[in-house]
């Protein structure tokens, strides 16, 4: 099949990435979602047909292992990668000083050196297309530092500047790299983390839900207005105020 544009999405069976893939399902994209749980992917691939989406692969696996058998299954099935979202990541929260060396390097390389690695795996092909895109979800983890976060914190400010360098050394080609950086998003991994948030009324309206960065990610790729190497800022103060502008003009 030729014609309709692909998107492959890691970290698809829930949360953000699970978002995404419905959203792009919702603008005719033909996805392609995977992660490590099978059947979480299976019961996502469902409901983008409930949606509409018209095409769906969906494969489970590391993100750490290589990628390359997928990339071939899906230049032969689709003929074409048009967009791709590095989102899957985890996180632990704990003391600097208790994280045994396993757990750290666990963190970097899937929140930074497998999404590195994906992205040179993958970047041939959507090189191939007249546009393409390259979305990194990163967090305010990226720009600040968190305590009992040492790990996370350091992966996502690496894969801020993976990023900006190669959105850099890709400027003035087809293909645009960007990040996203969304503040708090109601998720199965932050609730865990951050438990006290959910807890207090007050802080409660500081989260977001996953389909707010969805619907923004789809934009940003669909409407071809962000620029190459932009860093971009989610969070529910922007979004509110969006729509309270939105329905004042």
């Amino acid at each position: 099949m030729l014609g309709k544009q692909v998107v492959l999405i890691t970290g698809a069976s829930r949360g953000i990435g699970r978002a995404i893939a419905i959203e792009f399902a919702k603008q005719h994209w033909i996805t392609v979602i995977c992660a490590r749980n099978y059947t979480a992917l299976s019961t996502v691939a469902e409901e983008i047909t409930q949606v509409g989406g018209t095409q769906c692969l969906f494969r489970s696996f590391d993100i750490r292992d290589s990628i390359t058998p997928l990339a071939i299954e899906i230049m032969e099935q689709y003929g074409r990668i048009d967009a791709l979202i590095n989102n899957a990541g985890m996180s632990l929260k704990k003391p600097f000083n208790d994280m045994d060396r396993w757990a750290l390097e666990e963190i970097i390389e899937t929140n930074l050196t497998a999404p590195m690695w994906l992205t040179r795996t993958i970047l041939p092909y959507l090189q191939k297309q007249e546009q393409a895109w390259i979305v990194n979800v990163l967090s305010s983890a990226a720009k600040f530092g968190f305590p009992q976060m040492v790990a996370y914190c350091v992966s996502k400010h690496g894969l801020l500047g993976f990023t900006q360098a190669l959105a850099a050394e890709l400027e003035n080609t087809n293909v645009k790299v960007v990040g996203v950086c969304p503040a708090r998003v109601d998720t199965e991994m932050h609730r865990k983390i951050f438990p006290e948030v959910y807890e207090a009324r007050l802080l409660r309206h500081t989260i977001m839900a996953p389909e707010i960065v969805a619907k923004r990610i789809v934009q940003i790729v669909t409407s071809n207005k962000a620029h190459n190497g932009q860093i971009i800022n989610i969070d529910p103060w922007h979004t509110n105020l969006y729509h309270a502008l939105k329905r004042l003009t």
